[in-house]
């Protein structure tokens, strides 16, 4: 044999063996989603199912249940008409919508329908060409819209609210699965292998589903009343900071509609009279005023740094309690002068605002705090002008005076298990004492005179102690820039049972067109109606002191 035919032998053999060797490595390394290999093994990569997610009480709210969606392979298919004629008899789809589907040309075009077993069986057994089908899973919901406005939606495109901060969790274990198939080709019987496919963990929320259910309840009720922009509703338990509802209402091309857990953790906006609390909190700590002290309200109208300050209810001489009671302005203005500008910052920062409060639910936003502490600046902020919050800092706030003085981190999760296993068990978290003992409990006495004679009236639940202090605020012109004469904010945010409060509640209703705008007259009725449910579902007894409308 001449040495050149040996030299080509040679080659030739080599490039056999390499072109088996590059064909192994294909498809043992590169190729992970699906590969068939000389053997018969079958390999492939196959998600587990998601986890559910549900309330406090382990009643679900989300759950994974397998559909069979059909789809086309317009490359396999001749006939559109006689195509139509023998999927018409199960799936409703139109000559016109299947003629334009398989013009595209494309090899996987899936149909907008949904099919059970039996269903896709029917049509498997009519062997049509070019029709196929496909596994997903799909969530469902068991309570219907119920608390998904802040759970959010999950599919192939998006993820939103707890679908994606728990999405790491939730999510199921990808894991490879081998197959084997004999020489025919056929797949050998799945007992001869293992699918040990990883279900996502379970979540569940804080959330009380009745407790949610009276929530969005009522704020529908109110914003189609009141034809309101937004109603929001949020009800927590002051002593453990868990959230127990969340109800986001909006109207939405003249609608009601449930938008998102965005608005309530990152929408701000300026609370007016429901920040005057922290005003009074500060001076009271810091001893600069004593509560049956006498303070002049100037009959309605002072004038301060070239600003001008009025009160609706005009009014001489009034206690510290009393000033509190009618919400005046004048009052608090005066008040704050007697702070400097560092301790009223001190005290707002430690009560939350400025900051994130730590839930972890996307969007949330820290408010707007002023660039610059002037003189006037310190009297506006004073009652809740020139400050911008989130309905869930002003809830947690006031949260901390219900629970004896301490800031905790709100909570929207209550345990995360996995199998039977929990990866995850909510605890209180203090993040820190904002307020004395002594001051909380003046300060919950002026919240309850508030109720029994002040502004908030309308927020009394017959049969109990109630605390809480109403807010109204002139919104902001995005145009202007200047305050709006004819948009306004009403707000309430209350504690009950008084002497033992287990519940914060805090009603929030933006820019509500029939009817008037105080915070008074709109915001605290929503606080009763919402504070009756609770207590009559939560069974808590009447106060020993009886308070009537």
């Amino acid at each position: 044999m001449s040495k050149k035919r040996t030299i080509t032998l040679f080659v030739f053999f080599m490039a056999i063996w390499l072109s088996i060797a590059i064909r192994l490595f294909s498809v043992q390394v590169w190729s992970k989603k699906s590969s068939v290999d000389d053997f018969g093994m079958k390999s492939l990569y196959q998600n587990g199912q998601r986890g559910n997610i549900y309330d406090r009480n382990g009643k679900p709210l989300v759950m994974s249940r397998k559909i069979i969606r059909p789809f086309l392979d317009a490359k396999l298919i001749s006939d559109s008409d006689e195509l139509y004629e023998k999927l018409n008899r199960h799936i409703k789809v139109s000559k016109a919508d299947l003629r334009e589907i398989l013009k595209t040309g494309k090899r996987y075009l899936p149909l907008d329908c949904e099919l059970s077993y039996e269903e896709a069986e029917k049509i498997k057994e009519q062997k049509i060409r070019g029709v196929g089908f496909k596994e997903e899973m799909k969530r469902i919901y068991p309570e219907g819209e119920l608390s998904k406005s802040f759970i959010g939606i999950c599919n192939d495109n998006v993820k939103t609210g707890i679908e994606l901060a728990y999405d790491k969790h939730l999510s199921g274990k990808s894991v490879k699965i081998t197959k084997q198939r004999d020489g025919a080709g056929r797949n050998i019987p799945s007992d001869f292998y293992l699918e040990s496919v990883t279900k996502g963990s379970d979540v569940y929320l804080t959330i009380d589903k009745n407790i949610q259910y009276i929530a969005e309840s009522v704020a529908s009720s109110v914003q189609e009343k009141s034809d309101a922009k937004r109603v929001i509703i949020v009800v927590q338990s002051p002593q453990s900071g868990e959230l127990l509802a969340l109800a986001s209402v909006e109207k939405n091309s003249g609608k009601t509609t449930k938008s998102d857990a965005t608005p309530i953790v990152g929408s701000i906006f300026e609370p007016g009279s429901t920040f005057k609390l922290f005003t009074y909190a500060a001076a009271l700590s810091q001893g600069v005023v004593k509560e049956d002290e006498l303070i002049f309200c100037e009959n309605g109208k002072y004038r301060i740094y070239n600003h001008e300050i009025n009160d609706y209810e005009k009014k001489a001489m009034l206690t510290i309690r009393e000033a509190f009671a009618f919400s005046s302005n004048i009052a608090c203005a005066k008040i704050s002068q007697r702070l400097s500008k560092d301790e009223i910052h001190s005290v707002i920062r430690n009560f939350g605002f400025g900051s994130l409060s730590g839930i972890n639910i996307p969007g949330e936003e820290k408010g707007l705090m002023p660039r610059k502490w002037d003189p006037l600046t310190v009297v506006t902020v004073s009652y809740g002008h020139g400050i911008s919050a989130t309905p869930i800092q002003i809830v947690n706030a006031y949260s901390s005076i219900a629970n004896g003085g301490y800031l905790l981190e709100p909570k929207i999760v209550k345990k995360i298990r996995s199998k039977d296993k929990i990866i995850y068990q909510s605890g209180k978290k203090v993040i820190r004492q904002v307020i004395d003992g002594k001051t909380i409990e003046t300060l919950k006495e002026m919240l309850g005179d508030v109720v029994n004679y002040g502004t908030g009236r309308l927020s009394a639940v017959i049969g109990y102690r109630v605390g809480g202090k109403t807010g109204t605020a002139q919104k902001l012109d995005p145009v202007t820039r200047r305050y709006s004469k004819s948009e306004y904010i009403s707000s309430f945010c209350g504690i009950l049972p008084l002497d033992n409060p287990v519940f914060t509640i805090f009603v929030m209703v933006d820019s509500p067109k029939t009817g008037d705008y105080w915070g008074g007259t709109v915001a605290a009725p929503v606080f009763a109606a919402v504070a009756s449910c609770v207590l009559n579902y939560m069974r808590i007894e009447p106060s020993d002191e009886v308070y009537l409308r």
